[in-house]
């Protein structure tokens, strides 16, 4: 059981890896091509809530998608990204959008599955709720922190067409690979030491759905699609970086989220973490040189992790049974992904030069951060009023 588990977080890592660097290079050639990140935003809202309205449609089945049609529609987005790549429409900017859509909602589909194979792990007593939050975040952060270097690297030293093709075909040749992620449930399994839930001779829990907490991950998705949409900005349009010193800076913030993956920190008090979320947010955007910035985005990365792990954890911890750990696994995904690409639509629209324009960017930045910090301090308040649960010791 214990190799199945590490196979399974091994298979995030890799899934994780090939999207990031997607994903760093598709928002680096959406500034580029059309100067503002706004029309990218706007596709990656849509790929969030294509798949959510057919989730709704479905009462819940196009979410917890199988494993066989996820690779399918996996293997065919990246290769038509790759056709469109190789034939040069990729610089063309309604094809360029229309890869973005393709790509962002597979990338959806398969942080929802993976994210119900995870919890579903918990209902199973395969491990416990805390082990389970803090080893997929840190297979997260491990293909987050390899994907962003690949993009970034890959981003300097070919073309544009050349970096998609590349990252489309290695995208499509490594998918099979979820197929190795499946849990095989045809044989009850306990795992000794491991947290129990009940069984269908014991009373259940009554099922509540974990809205406080799905509330505090979206605030911590919000950060992280200001993070994603603000950076380029600053450091292409502001700093005038390149694009591999954004390619590591994105890298070292996915190391910072690693490294709070594998330290314990449940001691220190939300109100900690909150009020440094807004200091590293200004150091990252207002630092004069880049190597600076860097350490700002290293410890953006390891506060909002630590604080994704621990509201990964109790939304673990709510569901009892298969079905439900498919609806929190799908509704937690979708809330998160939501806010991480609305983020980038509002502030991507903040910055164009007929609002407030691109020197917008850092204060935007710090805004998100204190915006996310408040949030997350308020709503921890009344949860700690209305019953003693530890998401105040964040």
């Amino acid at each position: 059981m214990l190799s199945r588990n590490y196979l399974f977080y091994a298979v995030v890592a890799l899934a994780t890896a090939c999207d990031q660097a997607v994903l760093t290079g598709v928002v680096w050639m959406s500034l580029k091509l059309s100067g503002s990140t706004l029309p990218l935003g706007i596709v990656l809202c849509l790929s969030v809530a294509v798949p959510f309205v057919l989730d709704l449609a479905s009462r819940g089945r196009a979410a917890d998608i199988s494993a066989t049609w996820l690779v399918a529609l996996r293997i065919v987005a990246f290769l038509v990204a790759a056709l469109f790549a190789w034939c040069g429409l990729a610089t063309a900017l309604s094809f360029f959008l229309l890869i973005a859509l393709m790509v962002g909602t597979v990338d959806f589909l398969t942080a929802s599955s993976l994210e119900i194979e995870n919890t579903r792990r918990v209902v199973a007593g395969w491990l416990p709720a805390d082990n389970a939050a803090r080893y997929m975040q840190t297979a997260i952060q491990v293909g987050g922190f390899s994907g962003s270097l690949a993009g970034g690297g890959l981003l300097g030293l070919f073309s544009d067409s050349t970096f998609l093709l590349c990252v489309a075909l290695s995208g499509a040749a490594l998918s099979p690979a979820l197929l190795l992620a499946r849990m095989k449930r045809g044989v009850p399994v306990a795992a000794q030491g491991h947290e129990q839930r009940p069984t269908s001779q014991a009373s259940p829990a009554p099922f509540q759905m974990p809205y406080a907490a799905m509330a505090c991950l979206g605030l911590i998705a919000l950060h992280i699609g200001a993070f994603n949409s603000m950076m380029p900005i600053v450091y292409q349009q502001v700093n005038h970086w390149s694009p591999t010193s954004y390619g590591v800076a994105s890298g070292v913030a996915g190391l910072g989220a690693f490294l709070a993956a594998l330290i314990p920190l449940s001691k220190h008090r939300l109100a900690m973490f909150a009020t440094a979320l807004i200091v590293v947010d200004a150091l990252m955007v207002l630092a004069p040189q880049v190597l600076l910035s860097m350490v700002g985005a290293f410890l953006v990365g390891f506060i909002t992790n630590h604080l994704r792990i621990v509201v990964r954890s109790q939304l673990m911890r709510a569901a009892n049974n298969d079905a439900q750990a498919a609806l929190i696994g799908s509704r937690s995904t979708f809330c998160a992904y939501s806010m991480q690409a609305t983020a980038p639509l509002l502030l991507t629209f903040a910055t164009t030069a007929s609002i407030f324009g691109p020197a917008s960017g850092p204060a935007l930045m710090i805004g998100t951060g204190v915006v996310s910090a408040t949030g997350l301090l308020g709503l921890a308040q009344l949860r700690r009023q209305a019953q003693p649960l530890p998401l105040a010791r964040l």
